[in-house]
């Protein structure tokens, strides 16, 4: 029988992987952080590694260093499962020796268990022999499944998934998902506060890696039984408060605004009629107008990692021309430039017709009372200040895009 250690912090998630590994025949063991779970790779000695890349004490790239550095485990095969936007931590794992990465938004059982499949079955290597490359993300044609048809129907059993003491749920199914989000919301909305408001440093940590193993869970939770798009904010929420926790002096006004914003976004999708598998329009569509190379570059970089389009102009007056004949689905704009400043832009833009009701956000190193007031004078929806982590950009990006599509569903007229 074919061995698999899952290497993963979150027991909701091990459990419910562990089960399908043995229900598909696999003898499957696991450990909770980095540390223990190389020792237990030497103890059991796998033949395939199933890690997530954020893990406590070691994370998944070191893992897979000190995996690869030692001759007996030269090819086992390992999958490794990430947000889609810890895009450096990614390539870094697949120099390191991973042979696939798998979105954790993607991470539905069926196309799981046709990886562990193919990677296991397939000829191994002679020792020190390279390792194959793998592409990343793809499965052999023919045997994707839409999340839906992904979906493997399990035996009952009681599992207290997300505190919810003694409840019987269907084992990793949408229904077993379904019954944890109002404790999911719950949680979030306890936790933020509680983040918030602390000013002990100490206790804001505490409270800041409590939101962070919440979001983590969310996200593999999420998408592993086809909810796509929670997955998704999830992942970047999770990106970003670890951003936060490694980088304290971070925490200001603007991304406690956007872990703010990210986790309300969240609510929005709980929304029985929001819960979608659909993946995210890949028309949206967004301008950011500065006149500074850098910071378009920086900008240009941020929305990249998002997987979103985006023209970027570094003149406010072509600008307005490009606005007047295109619609948006979001706009960044900074403050300080020449001929036209953001304020003025953007009380133009909103006496337009084409992008009246577009998001507007600023990005500018003016973040005092005065100019946020102006800003929201001048008919902006939020700004963020320079100089700001990537994965904040992103997430207030994809926050906003996701609401303003929710909000264009419920005014929809029916179809006739």
């Amino acid at each position: 029988m074919k061995r698999i250690l899952i290497i993963e912090d979150d027991p909701i998630i091990t459990s419910i992987y562990q089960h399908k590994y043995e229900e598909a025949g696999y003898e499957a063991a696991s450990a909770a952080d980095g540390e223990t779970g190389l020792q237990k790779v030497k103890d059991f000695k796998p033949d395939l590694l199933h890690l997530d890349l954020m893990l406590p004490k070691m994370n998944g790239v070191e893992v897979i260093r000190e995996i690869r550095a030692q001759p007996e485990f030269r090819v086992m095969p390992i999958i490794v499962f990430s947000s889609s936007y810890l895009t450096d931590m990614i390539g870094e794992a697949m120099k390191a020796g991973a042979n696939r990465c798998i979105s954790k938004a993607k991470s539905t059982p069926k196309l799981l268990l046709d990886i562990v499949s193919e990677l296991i079955e397939v000829p191994e290597p002679s020792p020190g022999g390279p390792v194959p490359p793998r592409p990343m993300d793809s499965i052999p044609p023919g045997k994707a499944a839409s999340p839906a048809a992904a979906l493997i129907e399990t035996s009952q059993e009681t599992l207290g998934p997300c505190g919810i003491e003694g409840e019987t749920i269907s084992h990793g199914t949408r229904e077993g998902f379904l019954k944890c989000v109002p404790r999911i919301k719950a949680a979030l909305r306890d936790q933020l506060r509680l983040f918030i408001k602390s000013h002990d440093e100490r206790d804001r940590a505490s409270h800041l890696s409590e939101l962070n193993r919440s979001a983590h869970s969310l996200s593999g939770y999420a998408g592993m039984t086809g909810f796509i798009r929670i997955s998704h904010i999830a992942g970047v929420l999770e990106v970003l408060l670890k951003e936060l926790h490694d980088k304290p002096k971070q925490i200001t006004p603007s991304t406690l605004r956007t872990v703010a914003h990210t986790v309300e976004c969240l609510e929005f999708l709980f929304e029985e009629k929001s819960l979608s598998q659909e993946e995210f329009p890949q028309t949206s569509l967004i301008l950011a107008v500065d006149d500074e190379p850098i910071s378009r570059i920086t900008l240009r970089t941020a929305l990249d990692k998002a997987h979103l389009r985006a023209i970027t102009l570094d003149d406010p007056v072509l600008a307005l021309k490009v606005l007047a004949q295109n619609r948006f689905d979001l706009i960044f704009l900074d403050v300080d430039m020449p001929r036209i400043d953001g304020f003025e832009l953007c009380k133009r833009i909103r006496a337009s017709v084409t992008n009246k009701t577009t998001p507007v956000v600023f990005v500018t190193v003016l973040s005092d009372f005065e100019s946020r007031t102006r800003s929201t004078l001048s008919g902006g929806n939020d700004l963020i200040a320079k100089p700001f982590l990537l994965v904040e950009l992103a997430a207030k990006a994809l926050t906003l895009l996701v609401k303003g599509m929710l909000n264009a569903k419920e005014v929809r007229p029916p179809s006739t």
